[in-house]
């Protein structure tokens, strides 16, 4: 839509590409939350004889760790979409030629 109405290329990945990280941050947050809260229930209902249980935690790196994998993530996905979009559109323009009636033309 945007193209038609003739948006530069940079301003439409720009465009997939902050989508992409609207969707992703919020998830990798709310993993981040679950995952938080899923370590506190391992640590109340788990057995005394679990081997290292007390070194298991999540703090600054690890959630370092999931922001940097979240942006990451969202990035990849945002400029995957914009190439398969910047392939789908000329094909797209493309299908509905004849190659016969084309060849025959020239």
């Amino acid at each position: 839509m945007r193209a038609a109405l003739g948006a530069a290329r940079g301003r439409i990945v720009r465009l997939l590409v902050t989508e992409a990280l609207v969707l992703a941050v919020p998830g990798g947050l709310a993993g981040a939350g679950l995952g938080y809260v899923l370590v506190q229930i391992l640590f109340s209902t788990a057995p005394p004889w679990i081997p290292h249980l007390e070194e298991v935690r999540l703090d600054g790196p690890v959630f370092a760790a999931i922001l940097l994998l979240t942006v990451g993530a969202g990035l990849a996905s945002g400029l995957v979409l914009a190439a398969l979009l910047a392939t789908l559109v000329p094909l797209r323009r493309a299908l509905p030629v004849d190659p016969a009636r084309t060849l025959r033309s020239e």
